[in-house]
């Protein structure tokens, strides 16, 4: 497998740097994503007419972009020289085997990071309904076991991420027995509020599980307690994607988030602190 800090090992002590496009659900969109520096591609994925698999967000059901042409447009790539990995983003459970299944003809030729994202747990009883846990999890280590696993919780802005949502996550994986790296992606809004839980999380996941912070263009973020969470993970296993303005008022509320130099010696001073 390949991930994102091997295969750029410039940003490998600050994940932050790595740059996404999003909803790359066209032939334009993509085209642009592959000379704009993008170094993720994030793409959704879904089912059109007669089954087909194509990049759009549901409920969306009609691309001039199918997932076969997606990834050998980024093999091209690739063959040129270029360095890009994608994320493929699932919004329901039947768009999974058959997006897998593709996926897989083409491993061989693989060289790049690869995420495969969804929502698989709720955070509490307003939000949606997620993307069937067991499932995605048995299909994704059936069928491609070398990607990033980017498993996360459906939300509405308010609330927090409790010890429990973390342990119900934490137990899925281990109980599929999934050895791949892992990343979270978190809410910024309700990460804000969650420190101690999502250090606790980290200490007891292992070295190969990250966060992935996002949030929504109008969602209300406390910067400053954000930031605070941010220092205390460290760069070294944070990706950043979020808003432009998100990302500079971050930068404003204060000096630059630390390296990984010395994020371990820190995250263990926290933990015996708690």
């Amino acid at each position: 497998m390949v991930e994102v800090k091997d295969f750029w090992p410039e940003v490998a002590d600050d994940l932050t740097k790595v740059r996404w496009s999003h909803a790359t659900n066209s032939v334009a969109r993509l085209a642009s994503a592959l000379e704009d520096g993008t170094m993720m591609i994030e793409a959704d994925v879904s089912l059109g007419a007669g089954d087909t698999v194509i990049m759009a967000h549901p409920p969306d059901i009609s691309s001039d972009l199918d997932l076969e042409t997606f990834i050998n447009t980024v093999l091209q790539a690739r063959a040129r020289g270029k360095k890009i990995g994608f994320k493929l983003d699932f919004k329901f459970i039947a768009v999974v085997e058959p997006s897998l299944k593709i996926l897989r003809s083409s491993c061989q030729h693989i060289d790049f990071p690869v995420w495969l994202n969804a929502d698989i747990l709720k955070l509490d009883e307003t939000s949606a309904e997620p993307v069937d846990p067991e499932q995605f999890l048995k299909l994704c280590k059936a069928y491609f076991p070398r990607s990033t696993l980017s498993i996360g919780y459906t939300t509405t802005c308010t609330g927090k991420y409790t010890e429990t949502n973390f342990m119900q996550m934490l137990e899925l994986i281990q109980n599929h027995e999934i050895i791949q790296p892992v990343t979270l992606p978190l809410r910024a809004c309700l990460l804000a509020r969650s420190k101690t839980e999502v250090l606790q999380y980290l200490e007891k996941a292992g070295e190969n599980h990250s966060i992935t912070v996002w949030s929504g263009v109008a969602d209300q973020v406390d910067v400053d307690a954000l930031r605070d969470v941010l220092v205390a993970v460290g760069k070294n296993r944070l990706y950043l994607d979020v808003p432009k303005d998100l990302e500079e008022r971050l930068q404003s509320a204060g000096s630059s988030l630390p390296s990984a130099f010395f994020v371990s010696s820190m995250l263990a001073l926290i933990l015996l602190l708690l």
